[in-house]
C-alpha cells in the first residue's frame, strides 16, 4: 500500500518540506504554487511523482538549464538537448514530455522507476537504450512518440513494456563499457554514451553496414578491421572522432557523416582505404539516416498530423533543412508531396 502525498498547493508562506520515509508517491502539482518553497526533501522511499509536483516555487525557478534533479529524482530538463543519459534513480512523470528536440535517451543502472508520460509526446524520439534491465516503467510513459524504437536485453522490464505497449524493439547483443550494440541481419547498430576501444571488435565479421548512434565519443585503431563484407557506415554525429585505421584495410566503405564533422575530418580516402563520403543534409533526407526514401515522407507526414503546419523543428536545424524542400522555411505538405515527387522521378529514371 502506497502512503501518497498530496500537496498543499499554492500555500504563499512554505519555505522546506520533508516528506517522511514512509511516503512512495507525490501527486501531480502537490505542491505547485508555493512560491516561497526553497527547502525540499525527498527520501529513497519515494519512486513515483507527479508532473508539475514543484511548478512555480522558488526552489525550481532558480534552478539553472540542464537537468534538474531533487534528491535522486530527475524532475525535468530544462532546455532539452538531441541526446540525455539518465542516471537518476527517479524520473518524474512529465520530465521530458513534449520535448521536440530530445532524439535519443540512456537510462542507466540505477534507474528504478519512469514514472507515467516521462518521455511521452516526444515526435523527434528514436531511440531509447535500456542499461537497466530492471527499470520499472509507469503506463504511457513513452506514449506518442512515434519513431520510438527501445534498445534492450531479452526479457529486461524494457523488452516487456515494450511488447506490451507495441513499441519496436531491438535486443542488445553484446555491450562495450557504456556502449551497446545490436545486430539486426547483417546491420550493426552502436549505441550509448562512450568509446569504442582500439582492436578487433566483438561484432560478427558478417556485418555489411554500421550506424553510430550520437552518443558514441570516439572509435579506435582497427575497432572495425576485421569486417571485411563492411560496405556502409552511417555517423549521426559530428563529433564521434576516428583513429585513421578505424575502418578495413582495402574495403571501398560508403560513409554517411555530416560535413565538417570530425567523421569527414578524420575518415579520408587513400589507397589503403578507398572510401566515399556521402554527407547527410541531402534534401529529402528528413529522418537523416543517410538515404532519401518513403521513410521520410512518412516522417513528415507523422510530424504534420501532430503539430500542424508551423515551424515543426527550429531547433532542430538538421531536419527542418532537410525536410524543407521548398525552401520556405517551414515543414508542410508541400514538403512530404515534394519528397515523393523525387522518389518517383527517380524511379522512373532507374
Amino acid at each position: 500500500m502506497w502512503a501518497k502525498i498530496y500537496g498543499v498547493m499554492n500555500q504563499p508562506t512554505l519555505q522546506k518540506v520533508v516528506i517522511p520515509h514512509s511516503v512512495t508517491a507525490i501527486l501531480n502539482s502537490a505542491f505547485s504554487g508555493c512560491t516561497a518553497l526553497t527547502d525540499f526533501v525527498i527520501p529513497d522511499s519515494v519512486t513515483r511523482i507527479g508532473s508539475r509536483s514543484l511548478e512555480n516555487t522558488a526552489w525550481l525557478n532558480r534552478q539553472p538549464d540542464g537537468i534538474v534533479t531533487v534528491d535522486g529524482i530527475l524532475y525535468q530538463y530544462k532546455d532539452c538537448p538531441r541526446f540525455v543519459r539518465v542516471d537518476a534513480r527517479v524520473v518524474a512523470a512529465g520530465a521530458f514530455g513534449g520535448s521536440e528536440t530530445l532524439e535519443e535517451v540512456e537510462i542507466h543502472e540505477g534507474v528504478a522507476y519512469i514514472n507515467a508520460g516521462a518521455f511521452a509526446d516526444c515526435p523527434a524520439l528514436v531511440a531509447a537504450g535500456f542499461f537497466s534491465d530492471a527499470c520499472a516503467i509507469g503506463d504511457g510513459a513513452f506514449l506518442n512518440s512515434p519513431q520510438l524504437v527501445f534498445y534492450c536485453s531479452h526479457n529486461s522490464t524494457a523488452h516487456l513494456y515494450a511488447k506490451a505497449n507495441n513499441i519496436p524493439f531491438r535486443k542488445v547483443s553484446g555491450q562495450i563499457g557504456d556502449l551497446r550494440w545490436v545486430m539486426e541481419g547483417t546491420k550493426l547498430t552502436v549505441y550509448g554514451s562512450g568509446n569504442i576501444p582500439s582492436g578487433n571488435g566483438p561484432w560478427h565479421d558478417d556485418v555489411t553496414e554500421i550506424v553510430l548512434g550520437k552518443g558514441v565519443g570516439s572509435v579506435g585503431n582497427s575497432a572495425f578491421g576485421n569486417l571485411s563484407k563492411l560496405d556502409k557506415l552511417v555517423v549521426q554525429s559530428r563529433t564521434t572522432s576516428f583513429d585513421a585505421w578505424t575502418l578495413p584495410a582495402g574495403r571501398k566503405v560508403g560513409v554517411y557523416c555530416y560535413k565538417g564533422s570530425e567523421a569527414d575530418k578524420r575518415l579520408k580516402p587513400n589507397v589503403v582505404h578507398p572510401i566515399t563520403v556521402t554527407y547527410l543534409g541531402e534534401k529529402g533526407d528528413a529522418n537523416i539516416d543517410g538515404a532519401v526514401n518513403i521513410g521520410d515522407a512518412t516522417f513528415l507526414q507523422m510530424l504534420l498530423a501532430e503539430y500542424g503546419d508551423r515551424l515543426l523543428t527550429a531547433d532542430d536545424p538538421d531536419v527542418l533543412a532537410q525536410g524543407d524542400m521548398n525552401d520556405d522555411g517551414r515543414l508542410t505538405v508541400s514538403d512530404v508531396t515534394a519528397i515523393q515527387r523525387y522518389l518517383a522521378e527517380a524511379a522512373t529514371v532507374g
